[in-house]
């Protein structure tokens, strides 16, 4: 059973359910619309895995058992998985989607950290040796 309330699974299914239902009325699927529904679907799951409040190493194991058979999904459009393959963190589906790990993609520690000047360079093997 879940641990937690369903009221954020049943927002989840809403907002996924009408998207869906919109891109259905349209005559030409819009631009994208695969990468929004499939990114609202993986809203839904991580809200049903955060429910179930499982360990980060456990709920990982669910999702790694499943891949592999994403195209065995029953839904209308593209399904990409969950987490891409070469993500080797263990946290929760929810937090992977969520504002911190978004702001941290990217290069930018390369941008942050930047390396040493030379000469401070020479300057520390003299010290280390």
């Amino acid at each position: 059973m879940p641990k937690r309330a369903l009221g954020h699974v049943v927002e989840a299914v809403k907002k996924y359910h009408s998207a869906s239902a919109a891109a259905g009325a349209e005559a030409l699927r819009p631009a994208g619309i695969d990468d929004v529904l499939n990114r609202l679907l993986v809203e839904v799951d991580a809200e049903v895995l955060r429910a179930y409040d499982l360990p980060p190493r456990l709920e990982r194991r669910l999702l790694e058992f499943f891949r592999g058979h994403e195209h065995e999904r029953r839904v209308d459009h593209s399904f990409h998985g969950w987490l891409p393959e070469n993500f080797t963190a263990y946290m929760p589906l929810h937090e992977y989607l969520g504002p911190l790990v978004e702001r941290n993609r990217g290069a930018w520690a390369l941008e942050a950290f930047t390396p040493a000047p030379e000469e401070e360079v020479q300057l520390l093997r003299q010290y280390i040796h």
